[in-house]
């Protein structure tokens, strides 16, 4: 039942949709619903759902217009640095900062008008959580209100974050980041906690049992069931 599998080795070229074909049934159009979080535990297929993600933005804008911050600093950084050979890619505390950084600035310099709006940008965070382990209270308050910044005012300058996690809590993710995600995606089987975390509402008995690489998505509050595309990376048989 799937649209397709996607290989990220192949190559992609670049035709901007103004949305990203997320499964069968379901595309993000990012110009009107500009934010996406993305939920699951460990084992839920959430990473490959990423890094098919990171790979269809190469359809829609440059490769200096996407910024990756892997907040753990493990498969993400590989995959987007050496495999699909990305400039901007960070994993450490100082590269993640100032991506996040630019990634505002370029934003301000589009409201002034000193900047092109015409292709997008897109902020991938990964793994906020590790993230605000590694910085001070200072330094994750200053990156947290540039987040809440690209979030609240990104879609107007054709700005866009993807916000990846294992956990949506508030002691992670500010409440006003979160609840501004117009898209949301939890990967498999979601805690009863991390549902609410994710969705904003309760997990109930109409919410069935799903497989790795499947779970529920809610596009500006309707939610359904979603299946993902097979990603097919390097070294897979």
């Amino acid at each position: 039942t799937l649209f397709r599998s996607i290989d990220i080795m192949e190559d992609i070229e670049m035709n901007p949709q103004g949305f990203i074909q997320l499964s069968k049934y379901h595309k993000w159009d990012y110009i009107s619903s500009p934010h996406l979080l993305l939920g699951g535990e460990s084992g839920s297929g959430k990473s490959r759902v990423l890094y098919g993600l990171i790979y269809k933005f190469l359809g829609e804008t440059t490769k200096d217009n996407l910024f990756i911050c892997d907040g753990k600093g493990e498969e993400l950084y590989n995959v987007s640095k050496y495999n699909l050979d990305l400039p901007n890619v960070g994993r450490t505390k100082e590269e993640i900062f100032d991506y996040i950084k630019d990634v505002e600035n370029l934003m301000d310099r589009r409201f002034e008008g000193t900047d092109s709006k015409t292709n997008p940008i897109f902020l991938v965070v990964d793994e906020f959580a590790a993230l605000r382990i590694s910085m001070d209270k200072k330094e994750f308050n200053e990156i947290n209100d540039s987040l809440k910044r690209i979030i609240l005012m990104g879609r107007s300058a054709n700005v866009h974050l993807l916000m990846a996690l294992q956990r949506a809590e508030t002691s992670v993710i500010d409440g006003a980041i979160r609840d501004n995600f117009a898209i949301r995606i939890g990967m498999k089987n979601l805690s009863v906690e991390n549902f609410k975390m994710v969705f904003g509402v309760s997990k109930d008995e109409s919410i069935l049992e799903r497989d790795k690489g499947q779970g529920y998505i809610s596009i500006d509050g309707k939610m359904e069931q979603y299946e993902s595309p097979w990603v097919v990376l390097p070294g897979d048989d």
